[in-house]
């Protein structure tokens, strides 16, 4: 008869490892884990101080085949198998859209159960919203840095026309896509409401680091200048995608620096306006 021992223990702050023995008696071989200076490398020695490397990949869970006695498991800790999950949907959002990111879609791209799916997210929905939500906060991060060492004027531009690389074409159709679900799911709804959120506060940033620098205007208050121009930059991609109106990317992104330069730049035609409204 063979017993079976398991040693337990928490490993680069990612991974749970099992060490499976088989042995003839009731003693246990303890193998004590320690972190190798590679961050990719989990290291078990053994009694007899020999090395055993372990290289965990993406999976949920690695099973290691040491001798006819030894197996070594390694599991996902609870919170980063969830995050591995959502990765997955959020790389079948972003690819392949919405309505294909089920749970048996997902459960495939993770490498996983669809059990394990069901366990970590309460409903198909509910990881659907929680995908959408990492794709456009990624894609909020990504134009942040991309930004960083821009004008004010450069910076605001690129959060309202500019960020046409193919990042943001996809994460743009999952846009189009989840607002039309809001119409029907509160999750999906709530989420898409974020990410409005965030952008918002992005673009009002810039307006307030602008005028802090002096290129831009003091004026109104900048909550309301950001959602006007968020407003308008929405409405005009959603328009520009009727070709019969002959809106094209050009006259739209005139349209948009126009409404820039009159909230935030005041040209001198925009004071030439105001003279005209105050004297006539």
């Amino acid at each position: 008869m063979h017993s079976i021992g398991i040693e337990r223990g928490c490993l680069c702050g990612s991974l749970y490892m099992y060490v499976v023995t088989k042995i003839s008696t009731t003693r246990h071989h303890h193998f004590p884990a320690r972190r190798d200076p590679d961050d990719n490398v989990v290291m078990l020695v053994n009694e007899r101080s020999q090395n055993l490397n372990i290289r965990p990949t993406f999976g949920m869970m690695q099973r290691y085949s040491l001798s006819p006695r030894v197996t070594i498991v390694v599991y996902l800790c609870k919170e980063d198998r969830k995050n591995a999950i959502l990765q997955a949907a959020a790389r079948v959002a972003l690819d392949e859209g919405l309505a294909a990111t089920t749970v048996r879609r997902v459960a495939n791209a993770a490498g996983t159960a669809a059990g394990q799916v069901h366990h970590h997210f309460s409903s198909a929905a509910a990881l659907r919203a929680e995908a959408y939500l990492l794709v456009m906060q990624n894609l909020q991060q990504s134009i942040e840095i991309s930004s960083a060492r821009l004008t004010p004027f450069e910076r605001i531009q690129l959060y309202l026309i500019d960020a046409k690389d193919e990042e943001y074409i996809r994460a743009i159709r999952l846009w189009h896509e989840a607002m039309l679900l809001t119409e029907q799911d509160e999750l999906m709804r709530a989420a898409f409401a974020s990410s409005l959120s965030d952008w918002h506060a992005q673009v009002r940033q810039v307006i307030d680091d602008g005028r802090k620098n002096g290129d831009f205007t003091e004026g109104e208050c900048a909550d309301d200048i950001a959602w006007r121009l968020i407003g308008l930059s929405s409405s005009l991609d959603a328009m520009s995608r009727f070709t019969s109106l002959g809106l094209t990317e050009q006259r739209s992104a005139h349209n948009i620096n126009r409404a820039i330069d009159i909230e935030l730049r005041r040209s001198s035609t925009f004071e030439a306006i105001l003279t005209q409204g105050t004297t006539g």
